[in-house]
């Protein structure tokens, strides 16, 4: 969790993750590695599934999530 910048994460295998979840106040959230992209303000990302083993979370006040 940070404040404002631009996060980028590589994620690898995105079935990998039981949670993924990303939220921007002011920005944008592209997680390509899970097909969604979404910019403006208050964006929000999550996805779950059971078969993962992994959680992620990303959030930022100001910039860019890139879950690559």
């Amino acid at each position: 969790s940070l404040r404002a910048g631009d996060l980028t994460i590589n994620v690898g295998n995105p079935a990998d993750y039981a949670l993924a979840e990303a939220s921007v106040t002011a920005g944008d959230v592209k997680a390509s590695a899970f097909g969604v992209h979404k910019g403006g303000l208050f964006r929000k990302f999550r996805r779950e599934n059971s078969a993962g083993k992994y959680s992620l979370r990303a959030s930022l006040w100001a910039g860019d999530i890139k879950l690559q």
